[in-house]
């Protein structure tokens, strides 16, 4: 009677956790797909990035003499890589910046977290700068921190393919003056001391 209790009582168990530690598998699994995923997501757009800089390398370093970066986005995934790097030092969370095209309105917008670059003798830390402007190829608008001959953040279309966009954000000098016909709206965030 005890083997037969036993046994009914070990079947009812496996019953009960046989589909969980196969719901676990299944979990992993498909977390272990999604991971594959965005891994071959971030190689393609690495790869496109890399492709796109050969042609535009030379008139994006002319342009932005104290450095840019390319950044591409698919699918809500954004890939970057620094390309010229200079005296300024820009650095921003590039992991969370963020790329997010409305096709309706042909805008583009781009937030960038933790923006910090030097320039002469100053340091300037921005915790957000969003910028949106028309996509097309060849868009150039200023951030909103428009500080007039001094080194400030740019965003350039570069490819204005609306599935894998890609943008240089750059750093040059603003005479005060220049217009930025292009942009549609920027703004910046800079949070209290943390």
């Amino acid at each position: 009677m005890i083997h037969l209790a036993l046994g009914i009582l070990v079947t009812i168990l496996c019953f009960w956790l046989g589909p969980t530690r196969k719901n676990q598998e299944s979990l992993l699994n498909s977390q272990e797909a999604a991971q594959a995923d965005r891994q071959a997501k971030y190689e393609d757009l690495r790869s496109l990035l890399i492709e796109k800089n050969k042609s535009v390398h030379a008139r994006l370093s002319e342009k932005y003499p104290y450095g840019y970066v390319l950044l591409g986005s698919k699918d809500n995934s954004c890939f970057w890589i620094p390309i010229k790097e200079t005296t300024a030092k820009f650095q921003a969370d590039w992991k969370n910046t963020r790329v997010s095209v409305d096709s309706t309105r042909n805008h583009i917008s781009v937030v960038i977290h933790d923006a910090r670059w030097h320039w002469k003798y100053s340091d300037t830390a921005i915790d957000r700068i969003g910028v949106t402007l028309l996509l097309k190829n060849g868009a150039e608008a200023l951030s909103s921190v428009r500080k007039s001959n001094e080194v400030n953040v740019w965003v350039q279309v570069v490819d204005d393919n609306p599935q894998v966009p890609i943008v240089a954000i750059g750093l040059r000098e603003w005479d005060g003056i220049e217009k930025q016909p292009d942009q549609v709206k920027g703004w910046i965030e800079v949070l209290p001391n943390k």
